[in-house]
């Protein structure tokens, strides 16, 4: 910094009358001695060679415009001074004026600042920063105070610029011998330990690969800078870590990749649960744009022969329309490969991408891409019982085997949604090809007594990736009479003892009927001239006996035994007593 000269604050009064008719003691305090006033002052400020930077051999002047215009701040009493002063002409030297209030104190110190209308138009020259982009302070101390002159002394100030300058040179990272011409420039980021932005933009009036930049103090921040080149393509450089003090003049070379974006994968469409693993998108792209125009990255290499790499998150929707938190860049379950998924729901897609050499990482993408599987339509196949079936006292299968569900050509009966839940399936065997009558749903497809038809209804529980299948009627089969042939055996004929006053003459036989599953199932008739006069009576075990109830010389009949029911073709065979 310069050595500057003691100056003198020159006030002109200016009071108004009410305050002139004031009494002696008010007049009193004014006076020199008291070292005190509040009032207003026409405060006139003489500077010389203001608003210089020098650092690294290099002097950075800056000249006033007339109207510049300074603030007026109290140091020792921490009060902001009303009013504001203005340079009354240009040039390196120049004289502050205006009308100013506040509370002055020999000994107070004084801070002058001055920040340029145009400081966020910065044009990248030095010339514009100069011009442009001042913003300085300079801190005085009031050296004596005429309350009846309105003049106060103070030190000469030496205004020092409150922000770095920096010279960028900006190179191609691709060839970073090839200087990079730049038609606009930017730089962003977040104070350390706050959530304050921070933000430079340059727009130089032609493609330069040398920008000169007016910024404020910053100290240990990420930045990240981003450049528009004469080229068409854009290009980004992240900086960990930036300070810039105030008041330097800095050299940095900024050697930028191109900024390479990714392009978001396209959800795949009209989706349905298979049970084999579906892609959800198609590939994602690296790309950069080109005059507006995109240009697709996906196989361009660095000298090291890398390509950048694009990884994928999945997450799947639990709450049905919320969607998950994103992943972070470092959270286990990315993959380089396009994602899969087995199971029906609603799944989320995020990308991020590895850069090289040349390519700067993308991070995680801030929108997912929603992809949804829908629950498949299953095929439920059943089909009756190819054999012939004929009643045996047994349960039979209806179906030739448990019915199955099949999407295209995959069997999925056994199949499981993400909850580990199957389909279930259940059968009705009804009597009605319309409804399931006279039975119940339940597991079993099987029958017993012999039918010209049953019908055999089939309906599914789906799950979470397979939908409900309705009742629907699946097959019909019979299950023939059994033919069954019995036949006959005597095992007594004799006569009523002689004498027996109940059955005088009478005679019986018992005659076993053979071959017979069911004895409820015959039934008997006698016929013939002495039919009356038999009759025919069961004694268990298959034993039937036929009785001959009147005297003397009987008629002859025929007794026959018929088997008949639902489950058996009628048989019949017959015994002749005479």
């Amino acid at each position: 910094m310069k050595t500057i000269n003691t100056y003198i604050l020159a006030g002109t009064l200016l009071l108004a009358g009410a305050f002139l008719a004031g009494c002696s003691k008010a007049t009193d305090s004014l006076k020199p001695e008291a070292a005190q006033t509040s009032n207003e002052f026409t405060l006139k400020v003489r500077s010389i060679n203001t608003k210089a930077l020098a650092d690294l051999g290099e002097t950075l002047g800056s000249e006033w415009t007339q109207g510049d215009s300074v603030r007026v701040y109290n140091v020792t009493t921490e009060q902001n001074i009303e009013g504001w002063l203005f340079a009354e002409a240009g040039g390196t030297t120049t004289t502050f004026s205006g009308t100013v209030a506040g509370n002055f104190n020999q000994g107070d110190v004084l801070r002058l600042s001055f920040l340029s209308d145009n400081y966020a138009q910065q044009d990248g020259t030095l010339e514009g920063v100069a011009s442009q982009c001042d913003y300085a302070v300079a801190d005085v101390e009031i050296l004596e105070i005429d309350p009846e002159a309105k003049t106060i002394s103070t030190e000469v100030a030496e205004f020092v610029k409150q922000q770095a300058v920096v010279k960028f040179n900006i190179t191609n990272r691709k060839n970073p011998v090839e200087d990079l011409d730049v038609k606009a420039f930017n730089g962003f980021g977040v104070l350390p330990g706050t959530e304050t932005p921070f933000g430079i933009r340059v727009n130089p009036e032609a493609a330069t690969n040398e920008l000169y930049v007016a910024i404020p103090y910053i100290q240990d921040m990420k930045i990240t800078f981003e450049a528009l080149g004469a080229d068409g393509y854009y290009y980004r450089l992240i900086v960990p870590s930036v300070t810039f003090e105030d008041g330097l003049y800095y050299r940095r070379t900024l050697n930028m990749k191109r900024k390479a974006l990714v392009k978001a994968p396209v959800a795949k469409s009209n989706l349905k649960y298979t049970s084999q693993p579906l892609a959800l998108v198609d590939s994602a792209h690296v790309y950069w744009t080109v005059n507006n125009q995109e240009v697709i990255l996906d196989d361009d290499k660095d000298y090291q022969e890398q390509k950048c790499v694009i990884s994928y998150f999945v997450k799947k929707e639990v709450t049905a329309g919320t969607t998950p938190t994103a992943p972070t860049a470092t959270e286990n379950g990315w993959v380089s490969s396009i994602p899969t998924q087995i199971h029906a729901g609603t799944y989320y897609v995020w990308t991020k991408m590895t850069g090289n050499y040349d390519y700067e990482d993308v991070g995680v993408s801030t929108t997912p891409v929603k992809v949804v599987i829908a629950k498949a339509d299953a095929t439920l196949n059943a089909s009756a019982n190819s054999s012939t079936l004929t009643y045996n006292g047994n349960a039979q299968n209806l179906l030739a085997s448990a019915a199955t569900l099949t999407i295209g050509t995959n069997n999925v009966t056994s199949a499981k949604d993400a909850s580990n839940t199957g389909c279930t399936i259940q059968y009705y065997v009804s009597t009605s090809g319309t409804t399931p009558t006279g039975g119940s749903w339940g597991s079993s497809y099987s029958a017993t007594n012999a039918r010209d038809s049953y019908y055999v209804w089939v309906k599914v529980t789906g799950n979470g990736d397979i939908k409900d299948i309705a009742q629907v009627m699946k097959a019909s089969k019979q299950i023939n009479k059994k033919t069954q042939t019995i036949s006959l055996s005597t095992n007594t004929y004799s006569f009523w003892p002689q004498g027996d006053t109940q059955h005088p003459g009478a005679y019986y036989c018992d005659v076993t009927v053979n071959n017979c599953p069911d004895d409820s199932l015959i039934s008997k008739t006698v016929t013939g001239a002495g039919s009356s006069n038999y009759s025919v009576s069961y004694r268990g075990n298959h034993v039937w006996r036929i009785q001959y109830n009147a005297q003397g010389g009987g008629y002859s009949a025929t007794v026959t035994f018929k088997l008949e029911g639902s489950n058996y073709n009628t048989s019949t065979v017959t015994f002749t007593c005479t």
